[in-house]
C-alpha cells in the first residue's frame, strides 16, 4: 500500500512535531515540515497547511499553490473557526479545512479521505 505523503506548514515548530507524530503510521508518512512557505512540495500528496504564519498570509499561499498547478491536495489546518474565512478557503481551492483541535485519528481519516477526493469542511 502506498503511503500518503505529507508536508506540514507551521510556524511553530512544536506544533508541526507533534503533529507529524501523531501521523506517520502504515498509511501517512510526514515527508517534512516548514516553519514558512518555503519548503519544497515535490513529491507531496497533502499540504496540511497553517493559516497565520509571519512571512506568508496562508490564504494568499492557497490561491498561489492552485493557480501555479500544485496538484496535491492542500487541506487548511488552523486555530481559526470563522465562517467567511472557510468559504474564502473554499473559494480559493482548499481540499479541507480543520482545526488544530482535532484529535489525531480524525486528523489522519480526514487526510486519507481528502487524498481519496472528498472535500472536508465544517458544517
Amino acid at each position: 500500500m502506498k503511503k500518503i505523503r505529507v508536508l506540514i506548514v507551521d510556524d511553530h515548530a512544536s506544533i508541526a512535531s507533534g503533529i507529524e507524530k501523531q501521523l506517520n503510521d502504515d498509511r501517512i508518512e510526514v515527508i517534512g515540515s516548514a516553519l514558512d512557505s518555503g519548503a519544497s512540495l515535490h513529491n507531496t500528496d497533502v499540504l496540511l497547511l497553517d493559516l497565520t504564519m509571519p512571512q506568508s498570509n496562508g490564504v494568499e499561499l492557497l490561491s498561489i499553490l492552485k493557480n501555479s498547478g500544485y496538484l496535491g491536495k492542500i487541506i487548511v489546518h488552523t486555530s481559526c473557526d470563522d465562517d467567511e474565512l472557510i468559504s474564502d478557503c473554499k473559494k480559493r481551492g482548499a481540499d479541507g479545512y480543520i482545526l488544530e483541535s482535532t484529535d489525531s485519528d480524525t486528523l489522519k481519516e480526514i487526510i486519507i479521505r481528502v487524498e481519496e477526493g472528498q472535500k472536508i469542511f465544517p458544517n
